[in-house]
């Protein structure tokens, strides 16, 4: 989706995206991992699908670990 020839903008991509993740730390349940590589303070991990994991009741720990690569 944000590849060069996509037919979306930058911008409409980043906020499928942001509604996929969101959707899915909606439905997480248990113990969610993430392993992120790279993630900006802007990324859409640290805006929108942590905190919607962190804020879902469903979730009773999230761990994270950020890759070196």
């Amino acid at each position: 989706m944000f590849e060069e020839g996509s037919p979306i903008t930058t911008e409409q991509a980043a906020k499928v995206w942001g509604n996929i993740s969101r959707r899915y730390a909606e439905g997480a349940s248990g113990t969610a991992y993430a392993f992120i590589k790279g993630s900006r303070p802007t990324s859409i991990f640290n805006t929108i699908e942590y905190n919607t994991l962190l804020n879902n009741p469903d979730v009773t720990n999230v761990i994270s670990s950020l890759l070196q690569m």
